[in-house]
């Protein structure tokens, strides 16, 4: 039997394995119309609880599934002048931090500019790095923030970093 890769989002947490579809027939219990892996990660104060469904017709299908990952390249920001990489304060930031503020404000552009660099500033006086020229501390960007939030820091570029060979794309 193949083996399951840990979560891909923490690593860790519950998971299980449901046979789904299954009826009796009068002597026995039916064969099971789909496999499904449903795994819990682990709980995140202030963070709504996320189960990740993956179903195959089999359970080699269903593991199969489960173990599937993207492509391994990953998104960082650097700044296009500098050459550093982003460490604090982008879009998971926004997303998470000030995402109500956007929501319930309706600010202007500059006035999320202004609200990025206060913030950046209240970072860097606290000790903070929020910058790093090593890409493997830096913040990753998912294809929805740079979508979405990019938009906020056109001081970035974003690249594109394969973490099987270490090289920037």
């Amino acid at each position: 039997m193949n083996l399951l890769q840990l979560c891909p989002f923490c690593g860790a947490g519950e998971t299980s394995i449901y046979e789904n579809g299954k009826m009796w027939t009068g002597m026995k219990y039916s064969d099971p119309i789909s496999i499904s892996i449903r795994h819990w990660c682990e709980p995140i104060i202030g963070q709504p609880s996320r189960m990740i469904e993956r179903v195959g017709k089999d359970l080699d299908s269903a593991i199969a599934a489960w173990n599937m990952r993207s492509q391994s390249t990953l998104f960082v920001a650097r700044h296009r002048e500098t050459g550093l990489y982003q460490r604090k304060v982008g879009a998971h930031f926004i997303r998470f931090g000030c995402r109500e503020w956007i929501k319930f404000k309706n600010p202007s552009y500059s006035e999320i500019r202004e609200e990025i660099e206060s913030l950046r500033v209240c970072h860097e006086k606290d000790g903070v790095k929020v910058w790093t020229d090593d890409i493997n501390d830096c913040e990753i960007w998912d294809l929805h923030a740079i979508q979405n939030y990019l938009q906020y820091f056109p001081e970035l570029e974003i690249i594109s970093f394969n973490i099987d060979t270490g090289d920037i794309v």
